[in-house]
């Protein structure tokens, strides 16, 4: 599901805003068993407390704000983006599949993709790949995570991006 899709299931009013009411009846009514590989056939359950969940949407809140709404772009700018940071040089290729996508950018170390969907298996060589944007330049496309010979190409971001990133390169070299 894209996080403009998710996005718009959590603002239940449609009011192009995300309440805590909002917030904590999508956490009400959503499923609360996880499934997938290591774990039991049924899943496993989740507990999230009622409290917690409202210290969490707090401090996605503006200082002052916890009563107030968080507009949807910034609720998913804040809450719903993930952020990788390039560890050994890659190429951005237009489809999934390695073999049949078209290279569009060399991906230098120190850049940062903004993951848009995955990680996805993808079928002929079996690596990892998510599809991404280039936080600066805007070009979209498919990144490996970790090559065949288990080197990390790219790496999880926490945090805030820092203020100056490195665009990515204008082509493949």
């Amino acid at each position: 599901i894209a996080k403009e899709e998710l996005a718009d299931l959590i603002d239940s009013s449609s009011s192009g805003a995300i309440s805590k009411a909002d917030f904590l009846a999508f956490f009400e009514s959503a499923d609360m068993v996880i499934k997938g590989d290591n774990l039991p056939e049924e899943g496993e359950k989740v507990e999230l407390p009622t409290d917690g969940l409202e210290l969490l949407f707090d401090s996605y809140c503006e200082a002052g704000q916890s009563e107030a709404s968080i507009p949807k772009a910034a609720f998913i700018t804040r809450v719903l983006s993930s952020y990788m940071q390039v560890v050994t040089g890659t190429i951005l290729t237009s489809g999934l599949s390695i073999q049949e996508g078209k290279k569009l950018k060399l991906l230098k170390p120190g850049q940062f993709v903004e993951v848009l969907e995955g990680p996805v298996k993808e079928s002929t060589v079996g690596l990892l790949r998510v599809r991404a944007r280039c936080v600066a330049g805007n070009q979209e496309g498919w990144v490996t995570v970790t090559g065949n010979a288990g080197t990390q190409l790219l790496k999880d971001h926490e945090g805030p991006l820092p203020t100056s990133v490195q665009r990515c390169s204008q082509g493949v070299h």
